[in-house]
């Protein structure tokens, strides 16, 4: 280890090396107890398969929706960036990883605790093999690598929990996400009925046994108000953003502490997609719609997803007979489900809802229909009981209205007409 003055040096260096396979690396770091959080494996992998992602030829074939979801390659999670190497057949060079693993182990010596021996036993191993390229498949790679991998507290997929923004979501389908949690051996569902939604704000907000109990009285639509007051927004018709509540509810993230990201990242990395920036912006102002067709392309697969289209109708169409009210009703209708725009879809959407998205009716179990339909039947009887409670009280007004012009005339006539000067019911002249 001497012979590197800098780690420049051993950057130079390192690239020799990779003639050793990743069978006797993995062999090495197990002996030297070197062990990496899946954070720095999804890094590792994002920088491999950069070049491959972003390659001219490759990156003009891509959809525009893709292109888009791209502009977030590095807040990519391991999940997608695995889905582009099986659905593009990327090339995955195993040479590079190689290269890139060395060099960010040498710049983290310190902070990974590894024996710098470790560099001397694949210096040597590298003396023992001739300079041939191993290649191997992804999975292939995988099933041996994955063995030096480990879960960290606080990540999802390799992402801080932090970094899963709604522009980190935005690169994910529906069906991703779905996939993600099968990924974990969590079974994402479409829609969750009362009980687990308390669990989940039951784990969230820390509540108590007697704050349990009284969200249990409650109807689902008031538990999400008292979910969204109290500053955290879920629904029983789980969204992109719920689907992720109920992965960290799943892995038992809330309220653990995180620990700190102290790794050096200061390696040598190349990055095609910057050369396509310029091209990149200016296909995006020329087509200032990408973004938006985008976020309608999630909407419609949360659109298709929900049923009953003519129960809705019949809420819309009872809101709007009182004009006065019905900005208060449609935004109680809006909180279980929003109006969407319906746009054509296209062959890329098409193929992506086959491959990564289950039917509707796989989507959609008699359960969740029934929770539905239970809240699309709660809002149409609270709206009809709001409106009969209307009815009764102007009922009740008019007809007061009535018997006191009523008094107030025969009083009138009682008092000139057929006494002299005396009211009804011997009612004292409070004037005198």
């Amino acid at each position: 280890m001497s012979e590197f003055k800098s780690n420049q040096d051993f950057f130079d260096f390192s690239v020799n090396m990779v003639v050793v396979p990743i069978k006797d690396i993995v062999n090495r770091m197990i002996e030297h107890h070197v062990k990496l959080p899946l954070f720095i494996y999804r890094f590792l992998l994002k920088e491999t398969i950069r070049d491959e992602v972003f390659e001219t030829e490759r990156y003009e074939t891509y959809t525009d929706e893709l292109q888009y979801r791209l502009r977030n390659y590095d807040l990519h999670s391991i999940f997608l960036l695995e889905k582009l190497i099986h659905q593009y057949d990327l090339d995955f060079d195993l040479s590079k990883f190689k290269e890139l693993l060395f060099n960010f182990l040498y710049l983290n010596i310190e902070t990974t605790g590894i024996d710098r021996s470790f560099f001397d036993q694949i210096i040597e191993l590298k003396n023992k093999h001739d300079a041939n390229v191993e290649n191997l498949s992804y999975d292939s790679f995988y099933q041996i690598f994955e063995g030096v991998l480990y879960q960290t507290t606080g990540y999802i997929d390799g992402l801080r929990e932090g970094e899963w923004t709604d522009e980190t979501l935005s690169s994910h389908t529906l069906g991703d996400l779905k996939a993600l949690g099968q990924k974990y051996d969590i079974k994402v569902p479409r829609r969750i009925n009362k009980s687990r939604l308390i669990d989940i704000l039951a784990a969230k907000l820390k509540l108590n046994e007697e704050e349990i109990e009284n969200l249990s009285k409650k109807s689902i639509l008031d538990i999400e108000i008292y979910a969204k007051d109290k500053g955290f927004r879920i629904s029983t018709d789980l969204k992109k953003r719920d689907m992720l509540e109920f992965i960290k509810f799943s892995l038992g993230m809330y309220h653990k502490n995180i620990p700190n990201d102290e790794f050096d990242y200061d390696i040598p990395i190349s990055k095609l997609e910057e050369t396509l920036e310029e091209d990149i912006e200016e296909e995006l102002e020329e087509d200032i719609e990408i973004e938006e067709s985008t976020d309608m392309m999630d909407e419609v697969e949360e659109e298709k997803e929900l049923q009953d289209i003519n129960e809705e109708k019949i809420i819309e169409e009872e809101i709007s007979e009182d004009t006065q009210e019905k900005t208060k009703e449609v935004e109680e209708v809006r909180e279980v489900r929003k109006s969407k725009p319906i746009i054509k879809e296209s062959d890329d959407f098409d193929e992506d809802l086959s491959q990564n998205e289950l039917s509707d009716s796989e989507l959609l179990t008699e359960e969740e229909k029934e929770l539905l339909d239970e809240k699309i039947a709660y809002i149409i009887r609270r709206y009809h009981k709001k409106k009969k409670r209307r009815r009764v009280l102007k009922f009740v007004l008019l007809s007061l209205f009535v018997l006191i012009v009523a008094f107030a005339a025969y009083s009138y006539i009682h008092f000139h007409y057929i006494t002299d000067g005396e009211l009804p019911f011997n009612i004292p002249l409070f004037w005198k």
